[in-house]
């Protein structure tokens, strides 16, 4: 028997599924016009992506078909699951191989290209060209095996893996978090996300992420192992469920990042199991496949990441870093740039200040791009006394002279 864990604060032997009613167009192909509102759309987004600011018409832009507004429909994570599957196959790093404009010319003409000199990703390319049944156009071109009509498949993937130790203990701060991630979703409108994604604008999940993160920074503040990050969990062929991480120093937390429900908690040894909040949803068909995804890194979404006191291996530091602030990303307070600094519930101050690690001369091809680290200090309070903390260093907390206490860290999966 696998070790229980917990939905909302209630003990979770079997999760129950709702009603199936699955939403159609997330599991069917897209009709004529709904497919022709996709290529603009996805043209739109890929512009936002390519050139750093939204394309004409992005914020009057909506789908006509009413579900295709939900943040359950996600196109773009769609093509770059098929185009990722095909280009990497089980790599767990697909950047390097899907970008922006590979999505682009997907959309337009559903086309895929690779080299045939790559035997594996022409083998999967072969493979998803049988499985469409005679529906694309295949041709060789300059070494290049390229195909049209593609269309996407269901998304797939088996149970995750649960340690077969004992979860961590749930937490009175669990069920607070659970309801302020339902009170934070009832003021959010669901068919915005389409149009905050193609102005650039923090999605939904997003903005639940961030005032669950604000919360957990003052409910826990002295926890050093507080991080999030969304992802998406991926089922059917258009259908993606925005889903929150939230890393403690025992463990993590799955939530919901439309309705807020929380799952968990979860050892790190535990791969992310996404279908115990899919599975509650009416949209999902039960049984279905899921593939976890994290757009924002490029990344399959298996394993959780979380705060480890050393680099990943062949990473070194931006070359900027950490002598010159600029290379850090300041928080903002009352308008002014500052390092994170506040009172320490143990007494004193704690500032965290963060930046990059970029991958070093000897990593291998397809690392990601960037692992993000942070430099966390403690340091006597002022002369006013508790509380009296600064806010406006100028230059990120590494560089504050003694009798300040520094750590850094780096967010990563292993």
């Amino acid at each position: 028997m696998k070790p229980m864990r917990w939905i909302w604060g209630m003990v979770l032997l079997v999760v129950p599924h709702a009603a199936a009613q699955p939403m159609e167009i997330l599991y069917d192909d897209l009709d004529p016009q709904l497919k022709a509102e996709v290529k603009v759309f996805i043209s739109m987004y890929t512009h936002l992506l390519i050139h750093g600011e939204p394309a004409e018409g992005a914020d009057a832009f909506s789908f006509t078909h009413p579900h295709a507004n939900s943040p359950l429909f996600q196109p773009y994570v769609a093509y770059v699951r098929t185009l990722a599957k095909i280009k990497a196959g089980d790599d767990f790093y697909f950047g390097h191989l899907v970008g922006p404009a590979e999505v682009a010319a997907y959309s337009d003409g559903t086309l895929v290209s690779t080299s045939i000199t790559d035997a594996m990703s022409t083998l999967n390319h072969l493979s998803a060209i049988s499985a469409s049944a005679g529906t694309t156009h295949v041709s060789t071109v300059d070494g290049e095996l390229n195909s049209t009509g593609l269309g996407v498949e269901p998304a797939e993937g088996g149970e995750a893996y649960v340690s077969p130790l004992d979860p961590p203990s749930y937490e009175d701060w669990m069920a607070d978090l659970a309801s302020l991630a339902a009170s934070v979703s009832a003021t959010l409108d669901p068919a915005m996300d389409v149009r905050y994604m193609l102005l650039g604008e923090p999605t939904n999940a997003e903005r639940m992420r961030a005032q669950l993160d604000a919360w957990l920074q003052v409910e826990r503040s002295g926890d050093t192992g507080l991080g999030s990050y969304v992802i998406h969990a991926a089922f059917g062929k258009f259908g993606a469920l925005p889903i929150i991480v939230i890393i403690y120093s025992d463990g993590y937390l799955l939530v919901d990042g439309m309705n807020g429900t929380v799952a968990g908690p979860y050892l790190y040894e535990d791969e992310i199991d996404a279908v115990s909040l899919l599975s509650l949803r009416a949209e999902y068909s039960a049984g279905t496949g899921v593939a976890g995804i994290n757009i924002n890194t490029s990344t399959w979404a298996v394993e959780v990441s979380k705060w480890l006191p050393r680099h990943p291996q062949h990473y070194v530091a931006n070359p900027a870093c950490p002598g010159n602030p600029g290379c850090w990303i300041p928080r903002l307070a009352t308008g002014k740039p500052y390092y994170g600094c506040k009172p320490h519930p143990r007494g004193g101050c704690e500032c965290e200040a963060k930046g990059t690690y970029v991958p070093g001369p000897n990593a291998p091809p397809g690392s990601p791009p960037f692992v993000e680290t942070r430099i966390v200090c403690r340091l006597p309070a002022g002369p006013g006394g508790e509380g009296d903390c600064p806010d406006n260093f100028t230059e990120p907390p590494n560089h504050i002279s003694a009798p300040a206490n520094c750590r850094q860290e780096w967010f990563h999966l292993r």
